[in-house]
């Protein structure tokens, strides 16, 4: 995403624009299981990412995870979340939290779904493993502007 502006925007969160990207192909059966096991995975990266990432820090702003998930369908879990390097520990969990939120009103039953706002992005994969899985091809775009 590239931003112009003529008023300063680093370390600074914002939640607009933002745009998900999503899977047509979502989890029919095992819904409410699946969203735990996301939400509790994008919560531990959350954590990792705000407390590892500062402006003097030489650690990543960026954590990844693959589980493999064994429900009654068993498949694997990638998940990933990042900040941009000039927020501090606080903003990058304020900005990541936005990104839940966004995921959660447009896609969180999705297989898979990306999340960019300005500063953060938020990715959840599930089909990485199905070979010759088309849900991968098959997404939905939105995109929301400033208003």
């Amino acid at each position: 995403m590239v931003r112009y502006s003529d008023v300063s925007f680093s370390k600074v969160v914002d939640s607009t624009p933002y745009v998900a990207k999503y899977s047509n192909v979502s989890f029919t059966s095992l819904l409410f299981a699946f969203r735990r096991v996301l939400s509790d995975k994008v919560e531990q990266l959350i954590i990792l990412t705000a407390s590892k990432s500062s402006l003097s820090s030489s650690t990543s702003y960026y954590f990844k995870d693959r589980t493999q998930v064994n429900q009654l369908e068993s498949y694997p879990l990638d998940t990933m979340v990042q900040c941009s390097p000039d927020l501090d520990p606080g903003n990058c969990g304020v900005c990541l939290r936005l990104a839940v939120k966004e995921m959660t009103e447009c896609c969180n039953n999705a297989r898979w779904a990306h999340i960019f706002l300005p500063k953060c992005l938020l990715k959840y994969d599930t089909t990485r493993l199905q070979s010759g899985s088309s849900s991968k091809r098959l997404l939905k775009v939105s995109i929301i502007q400033f208003p």
